[in-house]
């Protein structure tokens, strides 16, 4: 064989060996791969961050961004600098049930009542990081729902939001009671059963809606609470100031029973901030 056919040989066999082996991802392919649709769940200092992936390139993981400044306007198209740590510790690899291609990272240890910007990142095994998803913004606040019987029929007829728990309604810290009287239902203060008890205000707000329709309309008109009760129907939006200046959002979810076995069910979301709306 001659050196012009020994030549030919070794680059058809390179060409061959290039066109089968393993292919790193193209910067254009990585690019397209990008974490998206996200979203918090907050919770009593901690929030859980969710968001969609279906990435079809080789990665480690994810990193997870809760900062109290906005990445998004400096780095969004750049690296991050060592310097910027992710919630994380360690890479995140994901849920386990991928099939469904939603993540869902808990993000413990933040304060309530301060925002947070949120982002998330793909890890690459090379330890480069994909671009960011979209950044938004969260605070952290207790939330969820309580259910109150008419007052003196249980033990725990009373709710405090600083505690996060009921409680009896002549505890001292307890912060509201259920009562109905002549067919109409009432959210009261402690105060209406005894002057030593805390003494909130409370107000009907005239908006219908989800929570973030509520909040929304509250930026906008700001209303503050001023009667110790205050008369409710099921689907009812009410605001609430505690004795120590927190805000407390209330929605009626239902009103069952009659007479003594009566009882109203609230979606309730505390801030603990005093004099802040920030939910």
């Amino acid at each position: 064989m001659n050196r012009f056919a020994i030549s030919t040989f070794i680059l058809a066999f390179g060409l061959l060996l290039n066109s089968c082996g393993p292919k790193g991802a193209s910067s254009e392919s990585r690019q397209a791969c990008v974490p998206y649709q996200i979203r918090v769940e907050v919770n009593d200092n901690s929030m859980t961050v969710i968001w969609k992936a279906d990435c079809d390139q080789l990665t480690s993981g994810y990193n997870i961004y809760v900062t109290e400044y906005s990445l998004w306007n400096k780095y969004k198209n750049k690296q991050l600098p060592k310097s910027v740590r992710p919630h994380n510790t360690v890479f995140f690899p994901g849920d386990i049930d991928r099939a469904d291609k939603i993540e869902h990272y808990q993000a413990d240890g933040l304060e309530n009542g301060k925002k947070y910007f949120v982002s998330v990142r793909i890890v690459y095994p090379d330890r480069t990081l994909s671009r960011p998803s979209k950044e938004i913004t969260a605070y952290c606040y207790p939330n969820g729902i309580i259910e109150l019987p008419i007052r003196n029929k249980a033990r725990t007829d009373g709710f405090s939001f600083g505690l996060n728990k009921s409680v009896e309604a002549t505890d001292l810290e307890n912060d509201i009671y259920f009562f109905s009287k002549e067919g109409k239902n009432y959210l009261n203060s402690p105060n209406k059963m005894n002057g030593f008890l805390r003494k909130n205000k409370f107000i009907k707000l005239p908006f219908e809606g989800d929570f973030a329709d509520i909040i929304g309309n509250l930026k906008n008109s700001r209303f503050i609470p001023k009667n110790e009760r205050v008369e409710v129907i099921k689907g009812d939006w009410v605001e609430i100031l505690t004795e120590d200046s927190n805000f407390i959002l209330l929605k009626v979810l239902d009103i069952t029973g009659t007479g003594d076995n009566k009882k109203i069910k609230l979606f309730y979301a505390a801030n603990r901030v005093p004099n802040s709306l920030n939910f």
